[in-house]
């Protein structure tokens, strides 16, 4: 009686499994698709806003959704509290910080940190132009991702199903 119950619980912790793989892939595509979203918010400010970057990111931090809400108001409070060090890398050390336990993997974080290469330091036709052309690469890394998804959540699910099956079988 005991061995079926483990059985049980092996075979379901496998599916579960499975499972979780397939909605940490959906994460990724969420988080991703709201990254483009306050990029573009942020285009739209420096672009017609006039205003310096901690003016322009102050508001996220009240309405982005976790964990760029983490991300912006650790971004402000550092930008605020200028210690010296550049904006490049306080916004990388912020993503590092903030980002990192995400759904996020480390090519879609690098792609969020060559944006603080050029923002602040040139003039804002000049930031809007990198950033538009950021948004385009993050807009085909996304569709990409998008494109792949379905069979990558498919073969998530059915390896998950697949091993618990067969992990089962094989205690019989």
């Amino acid at each position: 009686m005991l061995k079926w119950i483990g059985i049980l619980f092996l075979a379901a912790a496998c599916i579960l499994f499975g499972q979780s793989m397939a909605q940490q892939m959906k994460e990724r595509l969420l988080l991703l698709e709201q990254m483009e979203k306050y990029l573009i918010l942020i285009k739209g400010d420096i672009r017609y806003g006039q205003m310096t970057l901690s003016q322009i990111i102050s508001p996220l931090k009240e309405t982005a959704a976790e964990p760029y809400q983490d991300f912006f108001q650790e971004l402000v409070a550092r930008m605020d509290s200028f210690d010296g060090n550049c904006l490049s890398r306080i916004w990388k050390e912020t993503v590092e910080e903030t980002l990192s336990k995400s759904a996020l993997k480390k090519e879609d974080l690098e792609l969020f940190c060559q944006i603080s290469s050029f923002l602040g330091v040139k003039d804002a036709a000049s930031q809007v132009a990198a950033l538009e052309h950021q948004l385009t690469i993050l807009n085909y890394h996304t569709n990409n991702i998008r494109r792949q998804m379905p069979g990558k959540v498919m073969v998530a699910r059915t390896i998950g199903i697949t091993s618990g099956m067969f992990l089962a079988v094989l205690l019989v």
